[in-house]
């Protein structure tokens, strides 16, 4: 059994105040473990980036208790990277290296996602931009990463290869990922387990098959994946066996 890395328990946090509040996140209960990557899905405004940011200890709940393995080093993946005072994008990425870190590290990934060394980062798109920031947080080799929408503003091509990147990473070194995404296709290929969030609350969490198969009200069923909803009126129950009558397809049980 592997040993847990990350765990929220009943972490809360409401932002306002009495006249006008917004409850954020809503007792969520999350046990990650050692080498696993859990995508982090949900509708903009579900509270997927605040709890990564809980997670990575850049915010902090109001109640509820955070655990963080003591050893472990982690980096995190904001959305709009800050490059400062760098004049090179290689320089930039290495300002992510640590003591004893290897910098061919920082060469080979700015190859593999298509960058120049050289350039100036004010010169970047916003795509070259996230890989940029992708590159510095890969280059020491933590041991959790915490990424906020990574594959944003990358094309289709460079997301896939991006995507199986970071997989190989995660098989070959068993980094542990929290990846926070609106695409849950996206999750749905990378994740071992996919948290789905609405209103703050963590609705349903399990293996990406088990969710698309067996989702557990209608917000997932709509949010994962390609689904048909019919209505229909509960005929009868026994035990496990449900039949329900529904005017397009009969009796289905």
């Amino acid at each position: 059994m592997r040993n847990t890395i990350i765990e929220l328990k009943s972490a809360d946090l409401t932002l306002g105040n009495a006249a006008a509040s917004v409850h954020v996140l809503r007792s969520i209960d999350l046990k990650i473990a050692e080498g696993e990557a859990v995508g982090i899905v949900g509708p903009s405004g579900s509270g997927k980036s605040t709890l990564m940011k809980i997670a990575a200890g850049l915010a902090e709940a109001q109640s509820g208790e955070i655990f963080r393995h003591p050893s472990a080093t982690i980096r995190y993946l904001e959305q709009a990277p800050d490059f400062g005072a760098h004049k090179t994008v290689e320089a930039y990425a290495m300002s992510g290296l640590g003591p004893g870190d290897d910098p061919y590290r920082v060469t080979y990934l700015l190859e593999h996602l298509g960058l120049k060394g050289d350039e100036n980062p004010a010169n970047l798109s916003g795509g070259e931009a996230r890989r940029a920031a992708l590159a510095r947080v890969l280059a020491p080799e933590p041991d959790i990463l915490l990424l906020d929408e990574p594959m944003a503003a990358l094309d289709r091509k460079l997301r896939e290869s991006t995507q199986f990147e970071l997989m190989d990473i995660q098989s070959e070194l068993g980094t542990t990922f929290m990846v926070v995404t609106h695409d849950q296709d996206e999750a749905m290929t990378m994740a071992d387990r996919m948290a789905v969030m609405d209103h703050g609350r963590l609705v349903q969490i399990g293996p990406p098959d088990v969710i698309y198969e067996a989702p557990v009200n209608r917000h997932v069923a709509e949010f994962v994946g390609d689904i048909n909803i019919l209505e229909g009126r509960v005929e009868s129950v026994e035990g496990d066996l449900v039949s329900v009558a529904t005017p397009l397809a009969g009796i289905v049980e």
